[in-house]
């Protein structure tokens, strides 16, 4: 189970395993990519969530993350001071200090789910496990219990076995990954942080300092311990309040605290720090703009940002550090890259997509590289590696377009095109739009010479380069960040309410496409 923001969480697991399911499972919030609290499967609250709300269906997702699991526990009851509790609490202030009970489900570590289509083909510890969830929540036998449902990539797929399969992380997963990391081992900013909660909840309970912030035209903003997002937008707003100003406003307080003028230098110092990486994962949750081509002008910059601000820091030496350190763990294969270092198989982020998608946006092609000031022959070498990529691609596609083609042709006589008046497209760029004389090489180089700069959608639907505009189209789908797809998933919880529990696979699909795309139309 996940849950995302404040409040009771019996199952939490703030540990090691919780972080590995939150990993495997790219568990991010919605709306600022945060990672989301992750637990064990918690059956009497989904009893009752059923009970209230007249579920006659469950769908169980993402059982692939436990592939990896040897053991799995289930929470079936609670207990608070020794008592065995009959009902769910209806309040949540009775949650506090209970006891969970748990019942432990052997596990099918290495035993793939991925890719199971139906029931009967899922690993028979897996089958258990769903079926004791179905008969401990009491969802009825019939039509209308957990079922499997066929997630096929089209309905003349016939061999999934053949398809090329691929696990991208979510960046913004990620890159706050790197911050918490950042944070944890900074230990000056953990008191000073602490001052700023303490001031944060006081400040929406206390009416004297709630009155005093209303005079200032001012607001402190609300923590939030499962995003980092929420501690710095807290930082901000404190430091836009002054420091006379605050001085005056913690005064109010029974238990007075102090912020010392070190304690105002090492949050905007924070700020500082932080401000990028904040800006980057604003940018990377749109849906309206390809995400993909921003990873790796992403990693530049906070690479360069934490370079250059090194220098300049009092307080925040070790937590650039860290970032620093994290940076280059948790996206090897690009800083690999960028360094011209081997990149191995395990490394993450070692996709080539990153760099193609970069290059291919017209907003970047190779201006990142600027920042890094790399020497001459280190920066053409990476080019050259960046550029062989692409061609590697367009050839791949190039090959299955021009033998499809061919096998079209093959017993048809060719006849000469005929010519459209004052038509002169065919000659744009120096080379023929014919596919079957297509030259990679011709038309990368003609892109990578255009001055002009337009944004991605309106240069490449301009755009006559046509294999290059293929492989555009390939890699411009992938997302940098699964908070699309979670945006998808909220649609799907508007849709099945307890009124339509009963809607067939087919419609489904239909009513969350036309959902999720009501604004197109």
């Amino acid at each position: 189970m996940t849950r995302i923001g404040n409040g009771v969480f019996p199952t939490e697991l703030d540990n090691e395993i919780g972080e590995h399911l939150r990993t495997r499972g790219e568990e991010v919030s919605e709306h600022y990519g945060e990672p989301q609290r992750c637990g064990w499967l918690d059956l009497p609250l989904i009893k009752y969530a059923s009970m209230i709300n007249g579920y006659t269906a469950l769908f169980l997702t993402k059982l692939d993350v436990l592939d990896t699991m040897a053991e799995i526990k289930v929470a079936t009851g609670y207990k608070k001071n020794g008592v065995e509790l009959q009902n769910y609490p209806a309040l949540g202030n009775k949650m506090h200090d209970i006891e969970v009970e748990y019942v432990l489900c052997p596990g099918w570590q290495g035993q793939s789910t991925s890719k199971c289509r139906t029931f009967d083909s899922l690993p028979e510890n897996a089958r258990r496990y769903v079926q004791f969830i179905e008969k401990s929540v009491g969802i009825p036998d019939n039509n209308y219990g957990i079922q499997m449902m066929d997630v096929r990539y089209a309905d003349d797929v016939e061999d999934d076995e053949s398809l090329p399969t691929f696990r991208l992380s979510c960046f913004l997963h990620s890159l706050q990954l790197c911050v918490r990391d950042g944070m944890q081992n900074a230990s000056y900013t953990s008191k000073v942080l602490d001052k700023c909660r303490i001031l944060s909840k006081l400040s929406h309970k206390s009416s004297k300092i709630a009155d005093a912030l209303d005079q200032l035209n001012k607001s402190i903003t609300k923590t939030n311990v499962t995003r980092w997002n929420s501690d710095y937008m807290l930082i901000k707003s404190i430091l836009s309040i002054g420091k006379n100003d605050l001085e005056s406003i913690v005064t109010l307080m029974e238990n007075s605290i102090k912020f010392s003028n070190n304690d105002i230098m090492i949050l905007q110092e924070i700020i500082d720090i932080l401000e990028p990486f904040y800006d980057i994962s604003i940018k990377c949750q749109s849906e309206k703009i390809v995400t993909a081509s921003l990873v790796v002008p992403a990693i530049v910059h906070l690479m360069v940002h934490l370079r250059d601000l090194k220098e300049h820091v009092v307080f925040g030496t070790k937590l650039v550090q860290q970032l620093q350190l994290s940076i280059e763990q948790r996206f090897a294969g690009i800083v690999n890259r960028i360094k011209q270092l081997n990149i191995e198989e395990n490394d993450p982020f070692n996709d080539s997509v990153y760099f193609i998608a970069a290059v291919l946006d017209p907003s970047f092609k190779f201006f990142w590289l600027r920042d890094l000031k790399l020497p001459a022959n280190a920066e053409n070498r990476l080019k050259q590696d960046v550029i062989q990529l692409i061609l590697d691609e367009m050839n791949k596609d190039l090959k299955l377009s021009s033998t499809k083609l061919f096998d079209k042709n093959i017993s048809s006589i060719t006849k000469p095109r005929k010519r459209k008046i004052f038509s002169y497209d065919d000659v744009y760029g120096g080379y023929s739009n014919d596919p079957m004389v297509v030259n990679p090489v011709a038309e990368l180089e003609a892109y990578l010479n255009d001055p002009i700069r337009f944004s991605f959608s309106e240069y490449w639907c301009r755009s006559q380069l046509i294999q290059l505009k293929k492989l555009v189209v390939h890699i411009g789908c992938v997302q940098a960040s699964s908070a699309p797809i979670e945006r998808v998933f909220s649609c799907a919880g508007l849709i099945l309410s307890s009124r339509r529990t009963r809607l067939n696979e087919t419609l489904f699909k239909d009513l969350v496409f036309l959902k999720a795309n009501q604004a197109l139309l």
